[in-house]
């Protein structure tokens, strides 16, 4: 996965995932050169994700900065939301927002 940097200079972040050492590699592109790389634990990821899932969240539920572009369907924030939904088993609606687990709806 590919996020590139926010202000549009050709500087990006890869995230892989490592399955056999069970590792997120975080690394820092500048143009088609690593300048820097972090590894972290899958078991060590769950307030990285909590981070993720919570800002999404509000920034569906908000509205967009003056002159900020609003990402469509098929955009970086589409591939996170995909990612983040098969990390935390959980379904989203058709804007991409996360649905409760079904043990964690009330009932009416």
């Amino acid at each position: 996965m590919f996020l590139p940097h926010a202000l549009g200079a050709d500087e990006f972040l890869r995230v892989t995932w490592h399955e056999t050492d069970r590792v997120i590699v975080f690394s820092h592109w500048q143009g088609e050169r690593c300048v820097a790389a972090t590894p972290v634990r899958v078991t060590d990821s769950a307030e990285l994700a909590t981070l993720l899932v919570e800002a999404l969240g509000h920034a569906a539920t908000q509205p967009a900065a003056a002159g900020a572009s609003v990402p469509g369907p098929s955009t970086t924030w589409h591939r996170l939301v995909t990612a983040l939904r098969r990390l935390t088993g959980q379904r989203s609606d058709e804007a991409g927002l996360l649905l409760p687990r079904a043990r964690e709806r009330k009932s009416a």
